[in-house]
């Protein structure tokens, strides 16, 4: 009798730890899939970087690179190529299109900058390019990325040196993988917002 009874204890205590365990794991979170990712709404600072919506944080930005483009002696002009930061964003030349700044001697090697900010709560990315008084012909291209602001539909602006936004038009736009591109003879600021 004595043993029956503890294995009935034992059968029923074998149960309820199977429930509670089954319970306690319904409750848990598991990492999603990349085509899963809830987006959070405009007013949480939660960013998506690239086109695989893999969450990146504010820390993020600013982001920046450079790039030192060469004088070619055999060319007489400039290396084209491209410069690339980490949310996606891009400035292009083609060979011999870039004329240095007029303060730099001639032929010496321009370091070109180009610097992203999230602004206003991530609802804004400024980028900033440099040297100034870069001069580009035929005209460079700037890719700008506007996935982190999650909107199909941006607006492009031009920073003026008081600081005013002069709304632009985008020479190509492509809404499906959040780029727009301009083409620009010389380096200013932009931004890119949310309506």
């Amino acid at each position: 009798m004595n043993f029956i009874r503890i294995f009935s204890i034992t059968i029923k205590t074998f149960f309820i730890l199977i429930v509670l365990n089954f319970l306690g794991c319904e409750n848990q979170m598991t990492a999603p899939y990349d085509d899963e990712v809830s987006l959070p709404y405009d007013d949480e600072i939660s960013l998506y970087k690239g086109s695989n919506n893999r969450p990146n944080d504010q820390s993020a930005y600013p982001q920046s690179g450079s790039w030192t483009v060469s004088y070619k002696e055999n060319t007489g002009g400039y290396q084209g190529g491209n410069l690339n930061i980490p949310n996606g964003s891009s400035f292009q030349i083609e060979n011999g299109s870039l004329t240095a700044p007029s303060y730099m001697p001639f032929g010496a090697d321009v370091t070109i900058t180009m610097e992203a900010e999230l602004r206003k709560g991530g609802k804004e990315l400024v980028f900033t390019f440099g040297p100034s008084g870069c001069q580009f012909s035929p005209a460079a291209e700037i890719w700008f990325d506007w996935t982190e602001l999650r909107t199909t539909n941006p607006k492009l602006y031009y920073i003026e040196s008081n600081g005013n936004y002069v709304e632009q038009t985008a020479d190509y736009i492509d809404i499906s993988n959040n780029r727009m591109m301009i083409k620009v003879d010389h380096f200013s600021r932009y931004a890119v917002g949310m309506e």
